[in-house]
Formats: C-alpha cells, structure tokens, sequence
C-alpha cells in the first residue's frame, strides 16, 4: 500500500467513525452501531452551564473579583480595626496637608484621605457593607 492509499484509508475511517458518533448521539443508529459512542453522556443544562463558565477566563476572573469585593465588605469591620481609623474619623492633623488639602496616598493611609481627612480605604469598605445589603 502506498502512502497515499494509507492516508486516504484512515481519513475514511475516521469520517465513518465520526460520522457513526454523530448518529450515535442524534439516536439515529440502532443496534451495535449505537452502542459505539461510549464518550457520551446526558448533562444536565445546569452542569453545561458550569462548565462553559469555567472555560471562559474572563468570567473567572470577574468572578474572582466579585468574590473579592464581597470578602472586603465582610470583613470591613476587621480591616478598619487593622488599620486603626474608624471610618468616619477626622484626622485634620495627619490627614489633611497644612494647605487644608486632602493627603495622597502614602503608609498611614493607603488610598489617601478626603476634603475632611478621612481614610478613604476604610469608608469605601465600610460603604460595600451598605451596598452589599441595599441600602
């Protein structure tokens, strides 16, 4: 047998194999034929969702997101104890420049302060609870 003849003899058996798979799975073979396809299963619309959605990298990486902005509401309460600024604290001596302008942000406050001299980071935690509940 040629080279030739040898490619051609295995592309028809992989389109008959194929072919005979893609019956298999619309139940249009019956017999020893159906039985064939053992890679076939029944799913559930539920579990093909999933699946899809953990094949997709950009919705897994929103969802890690959501995941994480979910975690900073619940914990507000323990980063603003970390932290030590309760969160609506006016710290007019540190948080605000002599100019009466809100600081950038730097070690003590992480995200800056506001026109008040409030930590931003822990007011933007603590609001996430409130949305987080609807409020």
């Amino acid at each position: 047998m040629t080279e030739a003849q040898g490619r051609a003899e295995l592309l028809h058996q992989s389109a008959s194999t194929s072919a005979a798979a893609g019956m298999a799975e619309l139940g249009l073979l019956v017999g020893p034929e159906a039985t064939s396809g053992a890679g076939v299963s029944a799913r559930s619309p539920w579990r093909l969702s999933v699946e899809r959605l953990r094949r997709d990298r950009m919705a897994m990486i929103t969802a890690g997101i959501i995941v994480l902005i979910v975690a900073l509401a619940v914990g507000a309460p323990l980063i603003s104890m970390l932290v030590g600024h309760p969160p609506d604290m006016q710290y007019r001596d540190i948080g605000l420049t002599p100019d009466g302008l809100p600081v950038p942000p730097n070690g003590t406050f992480w995200l800056g302060t506001d026109d008040l001299g409030r930590d931003l980071m822990v007011r933007i935690v603590r609001r996430g609870r409130f949305v987080a509940r609807g409020q």
